[in-house]
């Protein structure tokens, strides 16, 4: 039987207006405990934030939950261990969902079946073949949900980054072993760590697979990517009322 888990990170003390969403965002919620494990990490956060967070709605909802705390090292490197622990606890499969990334619909259970069942490397939770300007064949369909071979080069003809921290489904041996390496760990940060992977894979493409939906987005209302703050207010607080 295959073992899969949900990981997600977040950082210092000032994301909690994030979670005034996902205590709304029901279907991140149910798609989660779906699976055998969410992974939560708290990275330079203190432990009152981290006590204030986790007595919330949000975290009450999320069975099976696992959280890890890291202090005083960079993301690439707390990232390396999170890994290596969700693949010494035999996670054949993992699901990345940032800290700002929530549902744009609800989740169909053909996407579950799909990550639980079938054989894929990865499996993309942001983007269309539309998007992508991809009009080739799905390898998969079940009802009204399809899945189509796309590649990182698709992403990089249409000027999009041939890999980013966008949502995911992912063998994890396919992370440790082709995804991820040595020089990723040693970058500084997350967004240098970004820069490194996307040179990495317009050089050696990978499997990126999508679905015909567009099922999460990462909404940049905090932080350092916060510039279309105002737009994506509105949308959130339409999609989360």
């Amino acid at each position: 039987m295959r073992k899969i888990c949900s990981f997600t990170q977040t950082y210092s003390d000032e994301r909690a207006e994030l979670f005034e969403y996902r205590d709304k965002d029901l279907s991140d919620i149910s798609f989660r405990n779906q699976f055998d494990s969410t992974f939560y990490a708290f990275h330079n956060s203190s432990e009152p934030y981290i006590a204030q967070l986790l007595g919330g709605r949000y975290f009450e909802q999320i069975k099976n939950l696992e959280t890890i705390r890291y202090q005083e090292i960079s993301y690439p490197e707390s990232f390396r261990r999170s890994l290596e622990l969700i693949a010494k606890n035999n996670y054949d499969y993992v699901i990345f969902l940032q800290d700002d990334c929530l549902t744009l619909q609800d989740i169909d259970q053909e996407l579950i079946d799909f990550i639980k069942h079938e054989d894929f490397d990865m499996l993309n939770l942001e983007t269309t073949p539309r998007d992508l300007n991809v009009s080739r064949e799905p390898i998969y369909a079940d009802n009204n949900f399809t899945v189509t071979d796309t590649k990182s080069s698709d992403f990089a003809n249409r000027n999009l980054y041939a890999f980013d921290d966008g949502a995911y489904a992912a063998r994890v041996s396919f992370l440790l072993d082709v995804l991820y390496d040595d020089n990723y760990y040693k970058q500084a940060n997350v967004w240098n760590g970004e820069v490194y992977l996307e040179h990495k894979i317009r050089r050696s493409p990978i499997q990126r697979l999508t679905t015909n939906k567009n099922y999460y987005r990462r909404y940049n209302i905090l932080g350092r990517n916060a510039h279309d703050r105002s737009k994506h207010l509105v949308t959130l607080k339409e999609r989360f009322r």
